[in-house]
């Protein structure tokens, strides 16, 4: 950029050395080097905005960062395979303020208000929500009473799916535990079952690892490959090259081989041979950096890499341990629903 500089500065000399000099000439030659240096300057600057938003848009996670000015709104969608996907919204402060009046929601509140605005089935995903029956809150825990015809119940495949979209929509978040109910306040018993069921637990970490999943309009998403977890997060990390089934992509290549050490501080992934990002689909890249560290994160750990030849990628440090997502799959509520 700077030798292009160089050369329009000598070309705009030559130039000018063919006319006269009078004041008037001066005054004009100076308004035109200045609108032309404004001009370069806002392309600079707009080039600049431009970089920095395609820097970021290979990261699908949400971080801290994001949440400076506004809240993560956590859902669970149904996918074509009846199983849950996690979403994570980021809300404006500003916009919630308005929807509740100053007054800080919670969870079930900010559930039922921002759930029927989500367009499920534009994304690629089943028409699911909001849940049918009641949701309430009873102290530190939620209660979903169900009707005696429901989807819910239908197959061991349905039953997974709905308590996956619980589990994705309200862990993490104020309430302990999750109670499913008859009508009578009875606890609710799945067909599967044959035995009423237990209180779900909504607290801690997860202990999952996290595959590509694509939906039916081609959109990719981070997400666990059918809730399968692990003990530890060596383990986790260790298998997430394994292809288990036809629904879930490991977000690893095959070819890429790595121990795993856990620290004081987190857990380290080594990999074996100096790994060049810039080999791979810039998206690619990215998305295997990130489902390791979704993975480390539902152990409630920090990740770091070692043996990368790029000391930094999409904006994160890899000279050092990587942020904690907040949540995968960052998504924007849309203005006025479309449902």
């Amino acid at each position: 950029m700077n030798n292009k500089a160089e050369q329009k500065d000598e070309a705009s000399t030559a130039e000018t050395a063919q006319y006269a000099a009078t004041p008037e000439s001066d005054a004009v030659e100076e308004s035109a080097v200045a609108k032309d240096a404004s001009t370069s300057n806002e392309a600079f600057q707009s080039n600049i905005v431009k970089e920095h938003e395609r820097f970021l848009s290979l990261r699908s996670s949400v971080y801290e960062d994001d949440l400076t000015d506004a809240v993560a709104f956590r859902i669970g969608l149904a996918g074509r395979d009846a199983e849950s996907v996690p979403m994570t919204y980021v809300i404006p402060n500003e916009r919630v303020a308005a929807d509740f009046e100053g007054e800080k929601p919670s969870t079930l509140q900010m559930y039922e208000k921002y759930a029927p605005q989500i367009d499920e089935e534009a994304k690629g995903f089943t028409d699911y929500h909001p849940y049918k029956g009641e949701l309430k809150e009873e102290e530190d825990k939620l209660v979903h009473v169900l009707p005696k015809e429901n989807d819910y119940d239908v197959a061991t495949a349905t039953e997974n799916e709905y308590k996956g979209t619980l589990e994705d929509t309200f862990s993490d978040s104020e309430y302990t535990e999750l109670e499913i109910q008859n009508e009578d306040g009875t606890p609710y018993e799945f067909s599967q079952e044959g035995t009423p069921s237990l209180a779900m637990s909504l607290t801690g970490p997860k202990h999952f690892n996290y595959y590509l999943y694509k939906d039916e309009n081609g959109g990719e998403y981070l997400s666990p490959d059918f809730r399968q977890t692990f003990s530890t997060v060596t383990e986790a990390l260790s298998q997430m090259k394994n292809k288990n089934d036809d629904v879930y992509i490991p977000a690893v290549p095959e070819n890429i081989t790595y121990t795993v050490k856990e620290e004081t501080a987190g857990v380290v992934v080594t990999f074996d041979l100096p790994l060049d990002l810039t080999a791979m689909e810039a998206v690619r890249a990215t998305q295997l950096i990130e489902a390791m560290m979704l993975t480390a994160a539902s152990f409630d750990q920090q990740l770091r890499l070692d043996n990368v030849i790029q000391e930094s990628w999409e904006g994160f440090d890899l000279t050092n341990y990587l942020p904690k997502p907040v949540g995968p799959n960052k998504q924007y509520m849309e203005e006025e629903s479309k449902k």
